[in-house]
């Protein structure tokens, strides 16, 4: 399609402004442009949902995949973090931070799988905050969830993505 509108560019360069196929001429370079903007945003869309598909594809837990890649969907990060099950064992795992909503898995020692802990939506979120000891913690209407990173600074870029696509509910 850019091709078509660069054929078109080149004879509206060539066709005087009163010939009588200038007007449609510049109407067809229009309506090519409009279609190749689409194109764009609609391969950009197809390209972030394989890009779910990908980071995804080794979280077991959901019925199938469809489950998680909804449309609007968009994968902000990811990061490893440790955290504390309900029995108080350390366990590693990952935070998949979407643009409405953190999923929580916990990864498998010695094997390339991750077995899903939580999908949290951000409409269940109540808040979400950096407490003394190094840890993220998010709040959810029935649970806390605390996370400890590598580093201060991943916690704290973790969290600004986080309050940029969360809205509290107050």
């Amino acid at each position: 399609v850019p091709r078509y509108a660069l054929l078109l560019k080149d004879l509206l360069k060539h066709t005087s402004v009163d010939h009588p196929d200038h007007q449609n001429l510049t109407l067809a370079l229009k309506k090519i442009e409009e279609v190749n903007f689409y194109l764009n945003q609609q391969k950009a869309v197809s390209d972030e949902r394989l890009k779910l598909i990908s980071e995804v594809k080794n979280v077991h837990g959901f019925k199938k995949i469809d489950d998680l890649v909804v449309p609007n969907r968009a994968l902000l990060a990811t990061q490893r973090v440790a955290y504390f099950n309900k029995r108080k064992n350390q366990c590693q795992g990952k935070l998949y931070i979407f643009n409405d909503g953190i999923l929580h898995t916990k990864t498998k020692p010695k094997k390339d799988k991750e077995k899903l802990v939580k999908l949290v939506p951000y409409s269940k979120v109540i808040d979400v905050c950096k407490d003394d000891e190094g840890f993220l913690c998010i709040k959810a209407k029935k649970d806390i969830h605390r996370f400890y990173f590598a580093s201060h600074a991943l916690r704290n870029d973790t969290h600004d993505i986080i309050l940029k696509y969360w809205k509290p509910c107050r």
